[in-house]
């Protein structure tokens, strides 16, 4: 009794689904079938040899009932990035004219978050000074033109 119990859950083990064998970086499943071209703590880099179409497919069906993600399509790449609280902050996806797709996962760093708050800082003072700069300039033409009106 005690060797068909063991083999039962032996059996049960071994036909559990694939997607728990897939492999992970920073929370996202990795596409199978890839070819590792850089590896580091903070972003995988991968090559695929299937067209953009079919990868952008497979991590929209992954990352479907995520929150907060933008998918921005460009020329040369597509991009979904994610703007709450996962550890990873883009996924670029390249678009190539070849049948290879280069698949690139970065992790959020504090350097993109510093960077971004940095020049919204920056930007909101520029376009007070812009306006402090017209007003100065209006009030100077009105303060001439009251002075030199008769009467």
């Amino acid at each position: 009794m005690k060797k068909l119990l063991v083999l039962c859950v032996s059996l049960l083990i071994l036909a559990l689904p694939g997607p728990t064998l897939a492999e992970e970086f920073l929370g996202v499943p990795i596409m199978p079938g890839g070819r590792v071209v850089a590896s580091t703590r903070s972003m995988d880099k991968r090559v695929y040899a299937v067209s953009h179409e079919q990868v952008l497919a497979y991590y929209q069906e992954v990352l479907k009932d995520a929150q907060d993600l933008k998918l921005r399509d460009r020329k040369t790449q597509v991009t979904i990035e994610d703007n709450g609280r996962l550890s990873w902050h883009r996924i670029s996806i390249s678009k190539d004219s070849s049948k290879e797709s280069d698949v690139t996962i970065t992790k959020d760093s504090w350097t993109w978050i510093l960077g971004t708050l940095t020049l919204r800082f920056m930007g909101v003072f520029v376009v007070l000074m812009i306006l402090y700069l017209g007003m100065n300039l209006e009030m100077s033409l009105i303060a001439r033109w009251v002075r030199r009106k008769p009467g």
